[in-house]
């Protein structure tokens, strides 16, 4: 991750550890925390999810309060079995056009894309669609978050965390190695949050790339499609070919006769 930007979210992250108290006390905080209690109910009110939500709309109206609201909805929809996947994807994608933190902006995409494909198994046999007119269009939310990271340095594994810092509380505040243990748990503070950031990243990242992977090394397989979809979205050589590589291994790197209406869709 380039240095100041690194900086600039460790600065927030730190400034937000301080805030977290007057935060969780946030009026819309609260009645956020009391709509998520509604996915511990044994059936789902989902009628009263989407109407306190659409009061949260009309009452916070900054965009940074619509998109907690939005990606609370999503979360209660996402992990409720998707049984309204439709909306899923419209609470997902409203979302994603407002101010959402980034963790969470990469778990919108994958709700985005999984919903995609959950809603299809949902529908009555005689109206699902076969998967390879399915993952044309699951895919791409997984695309577009993979896009999106691509302003981060995403680690090439998953990295560790270091080791606690020292104890000074017993050492005099004047003495130097007070000084120097105080220093030596501010470093160690500042590369702890470093490197769970990175970790973050690197699950992030994981998980859009498995659900890539996840629709396209089941039968029929169609690697050139997915070429061609990555290749336009990604719009980075590399990306793509590292996301191939990924196909190859599972024994995905080959086209199947695919239908021939089918086949006659531009899938880019």
């Amino acid at each position: 991750m380039p240095r100041r930007l690194f900086l600039s979210l460790l600065s927030c992250s730190i400034i937000g550890a301080f805030s977290f108290l007057s935060y969780a006390q946030d009026a819309l905080q609260q009645k956020l925390s009391e709509l998520d209690k509604i996915r511990g109910k044994k059936n789902i009110p989902y009628d009263e999810v989407e109407k306190r939500g659409k009061e949260l709309l009309a009452e916070y109206t900054a965009p940074e309060d619509q998109g907690r609201i939005y990606y609370e909805l999503t979360q209660i929809h996402g992990q409720t079995g998707m049984v309204h996947a439709d909306l899923v994807v419209q609470h997902a994608q409203k979302a994603l056009t407002l101010a959402v933190d980034p963790f969470q902006r990469f778990r919108l995409y994958v709700y985005w894309g999984v919903s995609i494909f959950i809603g299809n198994i949902h529908k009555p046999r005689e109206q699902q669609k076969p998967l390879y007119e399915v993952r044309r269009v699951a895919v791409r939310p997984y695309l577009e978050g993979l896009k999106e990271m691509q302003k981060y340095e995403i680690p090439e594994k998953l990295p560790d965390l270091p080791g606690g810092g020292v104890r000074y509380d017993d050492i005099k505040e004047d003495s130097p190695e007070y000084k120097q243990f105080k220093k030596m748990n501010e470093d160690h503070m500042a590369a702890w949050m470093e490197a769970q950031f990175d970790r973050k990243l690197w699950f992030s990242h994981q998980t859009l790339m498995n659900g890539v992977i996840d629709l396209y090394s089941r039968p029929p397989f169609a690697a050139t499609e997915l070429r061609q979809l990555a290749t336009k979205i990604l719009d980075d050589p590399e990306k793509v070919d590292a996301l191939m590589k990924r196909i190859e291994a599972k024994g995905a790197l080959k086209d199947d006769p695919i239908p021939e209406k089918a086949n006659a869709k531009n899938p880019g």
